[in-house]
Order: C-alpha cells, then sequence, then structure tokens
C-alpha cells in the first residue's frame, strides 16, 4: 500500500491562570513579542489597543476580550460594557473564526484569567468549535503552594476594599479569611477537564518555575528561550501591598468607606513601597490553630491536584510551603502613624 505521513496537529493553547501565578508578566512579554513568536509558529493575536496599554505598561487582562460575551456573558465587564445579546455572541464566534484563519496552520495561544470562571457548557461549545475549525485544545494552569495563594489573594481582598466582603467582619482579618475562604484553582482544573481529559491539561507548579517563568512557559508550548523585553517605565506599577499596608488598611477599615478603602489601596501600589524606620513585617501573624484549618481544609484538594495533573511531571505543591514561618511581630503603632503622615502629606 501507499505509505502515508501524519500531519502534525495543530494546537489551540489557552492560559487561563491560575490567579497570582505571574500571568500579567506572561501576557506582557506575549505581547511585546508577539512577532517573534508568530516566526516560531506561535500566534498570539493582538489588537492595536492591547499593543498600546502593553508598552505603555499598563496591566491587561490578556487577549481574550473578544471571546468574553460567548464564554463569560455575565462577566461583569461584558454587563458594564453593554456587550450583552446574540450580535455579540456572533461576533465572538466569527472572532475566534478569523483567529484561525490568520494562523494559517500555526499553533495559536490565547491568554486570560476571566476564563477560570467560565461554565462548562461554554468551555465546552469552545472546544468543539475549535475542533471543528482542525485544532486541538490544551490548557496551560500554573498551581501554586495554597497559603501562598490564600495570602497574596487576601492583600489583593484588602486593597480593593475587602472586595470580597466588605460587610462580613470575618474576613476584614487574615486568620479570618482564611479559615472562610478556599483557593479557587481546584474547580477551575476540575472544570476545563471535565470537558477535555487529564491528558489535555498542562498543569504545573509556579512555585518551582517562578525564577525562569517566561522561559519555562515557552517550553511548555514548544519554543526555545527568548530574552524577557521591557517595556515603558513610564506605566504604572503592579505590585501587591505590603504586610506593613496591609495591616494599616486593617486598622484603618471601622473608619473608612469601601470606596475610600480602595482610593488609598490603590494609591500605594501605584507607587513604589513607603520605607518606614525599623524592621517591617515580613510576614502575616496565624495561629497553628488556624494553620490547622486551612491545612484540613485544602490538604484533599491539593493531594489530588499532585496525583492528577502534577504526578511526575511537576514539583509538587503544598498546602503550607515548606518554608512558611508566621510573623513574630506587627506593625508598630509608630510605623502605622508614619504610614498615614506619608499619605496625608502626598509623599507615598
Amino acid at each position: 500500500g501507499v505509505q502515508t505521513c501524519a500531519l502534525p496537529i495543530s494546537l489551540f493553547y489557552l492560559h487561563i491562570g491560575a490567579g497570582k501565578t505571574g500571568t500579567s508578566f506572561l501576557q506582557a512579554q506575549l505581547a511585546l513579542q508577539h512577532e517573534a513568536l508568530f516566526n516560531c509558529d506561535i500566534y498570539y493575536p493582538t489588537s492595536k489597543r492591547l499593543l498600546r496599554r502593553t508598552r505603555n505598561g499598563e496591566v491587561t487582562s490578556g487577549n481574550i476580550e473578544d471571546l468574553m460575551p460567548w464564554l463569560l456573558p455575565k462577566h461583569p465587564s461584558v454587563i458594564r460594557n453593554g456587550r450583552v445579546g446574540e450580535p455579540w455572541l456572533g461576533q465572538s464566534i466569527e472572532w475566534l473564526e478569523t483567529t484561525i484563519n490568520t494562523a494559517r496552520g500555526r499553533n495559536i495561544l490565547l491568554s486570560g484569567e476571566a476564563l477560570q470562571h467560565a461554565e462548562s457548557d461554554r468551555i465546552s461549545d469552545l472546544v468543539n468549535r475549535i475542533q471543528g475549525l482542525g485544532y486541538e485544545t490544551r490548557i496551560i494552569f500554573f498551581v501554586r503552594h495554597a497559603l501562598d495563594h490564600a495570602l497574596s489573594d487576601y492583600r489583593e481582598h484588602v486593597q480593593r476594599g475587602f472586595r470580597d466582603g466588605y460587610d462580613r467582619h470575618d474576613l476584614r482579618s487574615v486568620e479570618g479569611w482564611l479559615t472562610n475562604h478556599k483557593v479557587p484553582y481546584f474547580r477551575t482544573i476540575k472544570s476545563f477537564s471535565t470537558v477535555l481529559g487529564d491528558s489535555k491539561m498542562i498543569v504545573r507548579s509556579y512555585d518551582a518555575l517562578k525564577h525562569e517563568l517566561w522561559n519555562s512557559f515557552l517550553g511548555l508550548v514548544g519554543l526555545p528561550p527568548l530574552p524577557t523585553v521591557e517595556n515603558s517605565t513610564n506605566g504604572t506599577i503592579n505590585r501587591s501591598l505590603t504586610i506593613l499596608e496591609t495591616q494599616f488598611l486593617e486598622s484603618a477599615a471601622s473608619r473608612l468607606s469601601q470606596r475610600e478603602m480602595l482610593n488609598i489601596g490603590m494609591k500605594l501600589i501605584s507607587k513604589p513601597p513607603f520605607k518606614v524606620m525599623g524592621v517591617e513585617p515580613k510576614s502575616f501573624m496565624i495561629s497553628d490553630g488556624v494553620l490547622d484549618v486551612f491545612q484540613n481544609s485544602h490538604k484533599a484538594m491539593i493531594e489530588d491536584i499532585n496525583k492528577r495533573w502534577l504526578n511526575a511531571l511537576s514539583t509538587p505543591i503544598h498546602v503550607i510551603p515548606p518554608n512558611f514561618k508566621s510573623g513574630e511581630s506587627k506593625a508598630r503603632p509608630l510605623q502605622l502613624l508614619d504610614l498615614a503622615y506619608s499619605l496625608l502629606s502626598d509623599r507615598a
């Protein structure tokens, strides 16, 4: 018989997080280097607006904006911008088809943390359409030690004026947060693996790869290392609150509205960390009892992730990082006053 050669399968990568795993940094590099990626047979769709914002040093939400009305019709940004209804759904599907045509057989890469919230039926619809257009879907998902993720999430919760429960006093302290809040990425992994199967999920430990995140990411999509590219130094600073700043906002919360907290939080993170006299707290103070509660509520989830998705492919993650030490001191009152004076005098 006639011998035939199997054609290589075109892959459609969806990088969907998890949160607090360097996603904004990766998205900036992907946009800044989209031409180099295209020449290496990876198509990362961009727009003039996305490139302008990235080059200005602004934080973006990736390149899935045009798919949002279809995949996440209830997302606040979709509703806020009035992109609801059949015409917008049709435009999303048309954008997907145009993207695949533009790729001309190259592998395609989309990145967006918002996809973590997509419902299973929308995920299934997307995957089926991608397959119908000649591509196979792969999911790229970074996970990290559960406590590290939760504490990073807590800082953002405080910085945004107790984003996930301003009226809930049990979420106004780090111990209350850890007792009442679970890290969300297990649900996301299960939602996508239910549609695609475990073998199509590329799950890796952020903690193991964070010092070489960009080149590690490129390796996952079959590319050799590339140097990182700097964007504008005039852009906004994208950082988390320090422990001191977090404790400052906690202590002021009883006197501030949610909007006032948000305004102060945004002002703090838009500039380099304020320096105070004396040694600042390096970690949160968390009691052994709360750590036990957190350990017990996440143990099965982390074991499942390690067994099903990380196994021999990546360093396992833990609930409590092996090197974690609870803070031995809190911010001193004079340090909090110093920070308050800095804000009043507009020096922070």
